[in-house]
């Protein structure tokens, strides 16, 4: 992270015009996950402390404030992104412009669960998922390396996702502290809400990245923990249909969220060389 990154950023959804969700819904999430990356974060990992979400969200193609990142919120996700695994992501944009992008029917699909029971519950968890990620690791490669030697990727919501709680009326998503990943401390709690019993524990319905010297990111989940590859089909086909199902079944093809990594790993060692 570099200095700018913990100065104030300011967000902003910009919302496709077929979405189902109302535009008022966006607008009563914002100043809750507004007072989550302030109240709640920035306690912990010193950034998001005067943040800003705006209540008011713009059209599709309205343009946004300069200097603000955007939240897009797209009422279909196109392929490459449904390979990917991802209900939402954050990136940049092919000019190093920070943005989050957040896929409705997907979330309509698979993200709706009992921690999440509606749509508009799945939507939030999965905006502040990404909101959180983003203000700890900006630019989506961000590692440590923890006491037994493994280099992990700071991704502070992927372990615990399938846990949220409420910030006033909006549901959100618990989050990995910084002595999950051997940053500053390795005691506990190593996440807000106080579930892991570990350091880097990989909770049921979560996820984590670890760096493999010779294949690059490598996916890895609490659910397929100790399987074999004779064992491992069995163990995704018993897993109940859903996001979780869905994202093992990418792994199993060699897809999913550790894609974006394995990219980025292989452009640094080839720049390297």
């Amino acid at each position: 992270m570099t200095e700018a990154d913990f100065f104030p950023r300011f967000h902003v959804f910009i919302l496709d015009p077929d979405l189902k969700t109302s535009a008022s819904s966006f607008s009563t999430m914002a100043p809750d996950l507004q007072a989550k990356l302030r109240e709640d974060v920035a306690p912990i990992w010193g950034v998001g402390n005067g943040d800003f979400v705006q209540a008011t969200p713009l059209a599709a193609g309205e343009g946004h404030p300069l200097g603000a990142v955007p939240i897009y919120v797209h009422a279909k996700a196109p392929q490459d992104i449904i390979d990917a695994g991802a209900l939402a992501e954050h990136g940049d944009d092919p000019d190093g412009v920070p943005r989050i992008d957040v896929y409705e029917d997907l979330i309509a699909m698979f993200g709706i669960s009992p921690q999440t029971p509606t749509l508009e519950d799945a939507l939030s968890a999965a905006i502040d998922h990404e909101l959180t990620e983003y203000r700890i690791d900006p630019e989506c490669d961000r590692v440590a390396t923890l006491p037994d030697g493994r280099v992990v990727a700071v991704e502070a919501c992927d372990q615990v996702q399938a846990q949220t709680y409420r910030k006033g009326a909006t549901c959100v998503s618990n989050f990995n502290t910084p002595s999950n990943f051997g940053i500053g401390s390795n005691s506990p709690p190593f996440d807000f809400l106080g579930k892991q019993t570990a350091q880097f524990q990989c909770e049921p319905g979560g996820y984590e990245q670890v760096l493999d010297p010779d294949r690059g990111w490598q996916m890895i989940t609490a659910d397929l923990a100790g399987a074999t590859h004779e064992t491992l089909r069995d163990k995704i086909s018993a897993v109940p249909h859903g996001m979780l199902r869905y994202r093992l079944e990418l792994t199993w093809r060699g897809l999913g969220r550790g894609r974006k990594r394995r990219r980025r790993h292989l452009r640094r060692h080839a720049a390297e060389g």
